[in-house]
Formats: structure tokens, C-alpha cells, sequence
């Protein structure tokens, strides 16, 4: 997100809070906040160069994140109180910790009981499959749940606002503009969750994150926002969080976070790293954390073939990148850890996991 509106949305996150505060204490004065709430609308319009109405509109929406903190807040205050069952989400899946194996017993869609790691439910949420964790589960893995879920919520709200400042203002181009509105339509239409390529990403990204979050390997995946995804083609990040185990070589060379741009069209590759050239240079010149960005296809055929199946099979916990096979899992694990790990971490850290997926 731009800079001018990053901070904008930090003031607005402090007068939501005080809101908050005064709602369940008026005697605080909510007069002087309204003054207050004011002044930052109208200095949040100048800096974006929208207009008020479109600045109250993200401070309604910054409420809205206000009151998913709340909610996550007092979720988490329940898991301490041996005497307080959090409540359970209408259509999720009963999930039953298992000690001795580590993982969750639960029911498919197909009425069959299977067991998932805790990886599996975290990165199902992505397919719209969410679980009732038994609260005899480890603390810190409900805790991971409740905080994903909230930051998966919280990631669509923060869209949203950046939508709105980008189309209400005169900064963006007009192009632009209606790249901003399309998404923000299929969003509300359910039609983005069809988009082919965008399922292609998500089993990639997912891939990766179910590894890092079973495995312990020494990376995690970040969700991109909007603006990164449409200024900047980032589609998902890689974060190193140290060497990969398995091999003792220097990677102090190696990036620390590298943007994925996606693709499931070969034919288009020459265009994409055209693309990803100019957003390289944009990176550089906002001095962003992330220092490069890599180019990854994955044939769209494959991406069929594991929805279909996934979905026949009941929808087990692991989404569709359940089912790849070692050697596409393996193509898939270089060619998105290569810039940041070394040929030989990647292969030693290959031999430690290979065994998760079928031949």
C-alpha cells in the first residue's frame, strides 16, 4: 500500500479504538472525538487526494477491523478460562486433537473420517473449509487458527479501503482504476474464486505454506494486498526466515523476501517478466522490503486435474495440493525457493520431505 496511506490507516486504527472505548463510556466525550475523527478526514483526503465522503467510508470500514480485533481479543481471553467454550462457526467441521499422532480427526464431505495436520486446517480456509477445533488442543495452535482466521478477514477489509482510495482519488491512472473496480466486483460476485488462475495461486501458495507450517521449515508465506497485487504483480511472498536444514553452506547473499507473480499461461511469459522488470524498478525506488520478484507457471491443466479431484474425493483437509505428485512437488519446491535458498540447502531440505507426496 502507499505510503501516505499506510499511516492514514494507523490514525484511523487509533480514533476506532477510542470509539470503541467511549461507546461503552460515553462520559469520555465523544464530541471532542468527532473533532478529532475530522480532522484526520480531511487530512487523509489531502494527502490521497480523494474527498471526505470516500475517507469516512474507510473509516467505516476500519470499525468493521476494529471489531474483528475485539472479537479475536475475547476468543483468545476464552482459551484461558477452562469454563468458557468459544463459539463455534456454523458450518465448520468438527476437528478432534489427537495427541499421539499430532494431528485432528474430522469427517470429509463424503461422511469419511480422516486425520489432517494442523497445516492442512490452516490452509484450508482459503477453499472456504473452516474447523471447530476441540479446545483440548494445544493452546498455540488454536491460538494460530483464531489469529488466521481474523487475519484472513481482516486482509479482505484492508482490500476494500485501499479500493476505495485508489478509484477515489485522482492519483491512479484511469486503467488502473478499472482494474481496481473489476476485482472489487468479482470479490462481491463470488466470481474471483472461479478465476482458473486465481485457483492455480492458491494451490501454489498453499503448497508451500502447508510445508513451512508441518515441516518447520524456515520460511512463511505472506499474503499480498491489493495494490501489491495489481501495482506491483505480487501475488504471494516468500519470506526466509533462516537457512533450510539439511546442508551447512553460507546464504547470507541470498534475499530475505521475494514476491511471486503467477502465471498458468507459458504463452505469456515473455509479457509477465516485462511486467515484472518495471515492477522490480518500482520496488527499488519505494525502497520496499521485498527485494525481487520471481516468475512462476504452473500449467493450467494440472490445476483442473487437482481441483476435480480434490473435490470428488470429499474435500479432504489439504485442499487440491493434497493430491500433487513427488515430481511436480519437487519442480514446484526449486523453482519458488530458488532465490532465496541455495541449490544445496534445496536439495537437502527435498530429501527431509519427499516422502509426503505419492509417486
Amino acid at each position: 500500500m502507499r505510503l501516505r496511506f499506510e499511516k492514514d490507516l494507523k490514525a484511523f486504527a487509533e480514533v476506532a479504538k477510542d470509539e470503541s472505548k467511549l461507546k461503552a463510556d460515553p462520559s469520555g466525550g465523544l464530541g471532542d472525538l468527532a473533532t478529532v475523527l475530522n480532522w484526520h478526514l480531511e487530512k487523509a483526503a489531502e494527502r490521497q487526494r480523494t474527498n471526505m465522503e470516500t475517507q469516512r467510508i474507510i473509516y467505516d470500514i476500519q470499525k468493521k477491523k476494529q471489531q474483528i480485533m475485539q472479537r479475536l481479543k475475547e476468543q483468545l481471553a476464552c482459551l484461558d478460562n477452562p469454563e468458557c467454550q468459544i463459539e463455534k462457526m456454523a458450518n465448520g467441521r468438527s476437528a478432534q486433537f489427537d495427541e499421539a499422532s499430532s494431528s485432528f480427526r474430522y469427517t470429509d464431505d463424503n461422511e469419511k473420517e480422516k486425520m489432517a495436520s494442523f497445516g492442512e486446517l490452516m490452509t484450508d480456509m482459503d477453499w472456504g473449509v473452516n474447523y471447530n477445533i476441540d479446545q483440548t488442543a494445544p493452546r498455540l495452535m488454536i491460538k494460530k487458527y483464531l489469529v488466521e482466521g481474523a487475519k484472513q478477514e481482516l486482509r479482505e477489509l484492508l482490500d476494500l479501503q485501499i479500493i476505495r482510495s485508489e478509484v477515489g482519488g485522482d492519483i491512479t491512472p484511469e486503467p488502473r482504476k478499472l482494474v481496481y473496480r473489476t476485482v472489487e466486483g468479482e470479490r462481491a460476485s463470488g466470481v474471483a474464486k472461479e478465476r482458473r488462475g486465481l485457483i492455480s495461486e492458491i494451490i501454489v501458495k498453499n503448497f508451500l505454506k502447508k510445508l513451512s507450517l508441518d515441516k518447520n521449515l524456515p520460511f512463511e508465506i505472506h499474503e499480498a494486498d491489493i495494490f501489491q497485487d495489481v501495482e506491483q504483480k505480487i501475488d504471494f511472498i516468500i519470506h526466509r526466515k533462516e537457512k533450510l536444514r539439511g546442508v551447512n553452506v553460507e546464504t547470507d547473499e541470498k534475499a530475505q523476501d521475494i514476491g511471486i507473480q503467477f502465471s498458468i499461461n507459458r504463452q505469456a511469459a515473455g509479457y509477465k517478466k516485462h511486467q515484472i522488470q518495471k515492477s522490480r524498478q518500482q520496488l527499488r525506488e519505494l525502497g520496499e522490503y521485498i527485494q525481487d520478484i520471481a516468475l512462476v507457471i504452473f500449467p493450467l491443466n494440472i490445476t483442473r486435474s487437482l481441483r476435480q479431484q480434490w473435490e470428488e474425493t470429499g474435500r479432504p483437509a489439504g485442499g487440491p495440493s493434497k493430491f500433487l505428485n513427488r515430481k511436480t512437488a519437487e519442480i514446484l519446491f526449486v523453482k519458488l525457493l530458488r532465490d532465496l535458498f541455495t541449490p544445496e540447502e534445496i536439495k537437502g531440505s527435498w530429501q527431509t520431505i519427499q516422502d509426503s507426496f505419492p509417486e
